[in-house]
């Protein structure tokens, strides 16, 4: 018994040598994707709440020309309305760092001649601070969003991933690509 002990003792000490003493990129590393409490979450534009110009989308091909899953599909309406805002009501991971990141911007073959807003808000009692925005066209590359969400770890909070833009221009659909929550950067 005493032999085996060293040897796994032996073998645990030749492991970390070889990987290191520090985690090695990606241990333990907590994700929540909002793309997976997609259904969950309220969506509204200006004439009120509606499902139906949101969708989740797996294997979607983007303006990148690369296919990604865990996205969010949203169609504008065709109301008039200038915003399409997700309400998602979300734990902040109880870590030293945690960290907001999707990558944003239009399906593959998508045009239009003005730029989206795409913003992270939360809500603070009544207000609703940004804490990012991007501005992104239709140009053959997604844009990434991140936000530092450390003041927030550890507690129930409602984000609200914004998409808007200022006239019948913009472009008819949108997407919202791997939005998470981690614990690390990407």
């Amino acid at each position: 018994m005493r032999k085996r002990s060293y040897s796994l003792l032996l073998a645990s000490m030749l492991l970390l040598m070889a990987c290191g003493s520090e985690p090695q990129e990606g241990y333990a590393q907590l994700d929540t994707s909002l793309a997976d409490q997609f259904s969950e979450a309220v969506w509204y534009a200006e004439l009120g709440e509606d499902l139906s110009f949101a969708s989740r989308g797996d294997g979607v091909r983007a303006e990148d020309g690369a296919f990604h899953a865990n996205s969010i599909w949203l169609t504008t309406p065709q109301d008039g309305s200038t915003y399409i805002n997700g309400v998602f009501y979300v734990d902040v991971p109880d870590e030293e760092s945690a960290v907001f990141y999707s990558s944003v911007g239009f399906p593959e073959s998508m045009a239009g001649d003005e730029a989206v807003s795409f913003q992270l808000l939360v809500q603070e009692e009544d207000q609703f601070p940004s804490l990012a925005r991007i501005e992104g066209a239709a140009d053959g590359h997604l844009d990434e969003l991140q936000a530092d969400l450390s003041a927030y770890r550890g507690r129930s909070v409602v984000l609200i991933l914004a998409s808007s833009w200022e006239s019948s221009t913009a472009p008819s659909d949108l997407l919202w690509v791997n939005p998470t929550i981690s614990n690390s950067l990407r």
